[in-house]
């Protein structure tokens, strides 16, 4: 997924029906006249990619959000239909559309199915009533079970769900429980996330307080095990998959492929610039363009940044990262240039070093965020 010729699109929907207190994503309320002018704004972006991305393949498409889900079938189709007549399609396009349990119609389903749409992500969340309620969720238990009987029923099998842990007052148990009843509805996919107070969220303004660190990693531990135990393989340090159903699109990220973010707030990674749509709406209409067009026109990342960057990005994976393959893309001694940190970190046992890989240990995936500050 790192050929050059190969690229990733995000598309950024930023339209939910309910705001969660938890979630630092850009969105806002769902209306009906914002719905109509985003899409014309989005057809816009679609459009000026249309000529940079025509030597690249797309392999990879996915609609994050907010909730996708929350726009019209008829938006879905206005979209479908551009990015159709504007990129060039892998063969083995893998499609992603996010969308929450309690909202799913068929009418849109057909549409997404219509346009090659392979796989569906869940926010789940859990499936433990009080702490739906916490996260300020609209769905229960039931919801779930009857939406994923519905994607099944409409050819959709390759399910992710979404797991939050390290609520206040979760327990192993309490996670246990939420994994017992996903497992009954045979996800091929979990995305593991500790929750976090996210600044500017109603989390952060209440104060509210996630598990105590302990209590987290207790957690953490009991699901990579449960996870293993029932056939998914981690591949990153909050995702698991049953064999054959890595997430090819987040892999690109981790791997440090081209991708392009469309939408307000979508970040992009492309010739060799990090670059991000402006976190508003209003920004966006105006000129959805505009970062593209600053970013593009000015100078690219510099070695040493992409550099850091390349070895952060390479931690989070189970496997790690390729000490040759970092020597030869940079053309440095990577085990003599961060001989310091590499071994301080050893010492405490969060990386280890192991056929040629440079890795994260079970206990380093937990502090991840503190291991990669002695990189930068």
């Amino acid at each position: 997924m790192t050929s050059p010729s190969l690229v990733s699109l995000y598309l950024h929907i930023p339209f939910c029906h309910k705001i969660c207190p938890y979630c630092g994503f850009y969105k806002l309320k769902w209306r009906a006249e914002s719905e109509q002018g985003f899409v014309d704004a989005l057809l816009q972006e679609i459009a000026y990619y249309r000529t940079l991305l025509k030597d690249l393949t797309v392999a990879t498409v996915f609609f994050g959000g907010g909730t996708p889900s929350a726009i019209s079938p008829a938006s879905f189709e206005r979209i479908f239909d551009a990015l159709k007549t504007s990129f060039v399609f892998a063969d083995e396009l893998e499609m992603t559309v996010e969308m929450n349990p309690e909202r799913v119609a068929p009418e849109l389903l057909s549409v997404l199915k219509r346009y090659g749409v392979n796989r569906l992500s869940l926010g789940v969340q859990s499936l433990d009533t009080a702490e739906l309620g916490f996260l300020g969720r609209e769905h229960d238990h039931n919801q779930v079970k009857n939406t994923v009987s519905l994607l099944y029923d409409n050819g959709f099998d390759r399910l992710n769900f979404d797991l939050i842990f390290a609520l206040p007052g979760s327990t192993v148990h309490s996670v246990r429980r939420s994994l017992d009843d996903m497992m009954t509805l045979s996800p091929v996919h979990i995305s593991t996330y500790a929750l976090t107070i996210e600044e500017g969220t109603p989390f952060e303004r209440k104060r509210v307080n996630k598990a105590d660190q302990d209590n987290e990693y207790r957690q953490y531990q009991f699901i990579r095990r449960y996870l293993a135990a029932n056939g998914f393989i981690q591949y990153e340090v909050s995702a698991f998959a049953k064999p054959g159903h890595i997430c090819r699109h987040n892999m690109n990220y981790w791997r440090f492929g081209d991708y392009v973010g469309l939408g307000p707030g979508a970040f992009s990674y492309f010739k060799d610039r990090r670059y991000t749509n402006p976190r508003s709406l209003q920004a966006y209409l105006r000129d959805p363009l505009a970062s593209a067009k600053q970013a593009l026109s000015g100078p690219s990342l510099d070695r040493e940044t992409t550099l850091k960057e390349y070895i952060i990005f390479n931690l989070r994976l189970i496997n790690g990262m390729l000490i040759s393959e970092v020597d030869g893309r940079f053309n440095i001694a990577f085990m003599a240039l961060y001989s310091r940190p590499v071994t301080k970190l050893m010492d405490l046992g969060l990386l280890t070093v192991k056929s040629g890989r440079l890795k994260a240990t079970i206990k380093g995936l937990y502090v991840l965020d503190e291991i990669l500050t002695e990189f930068v």
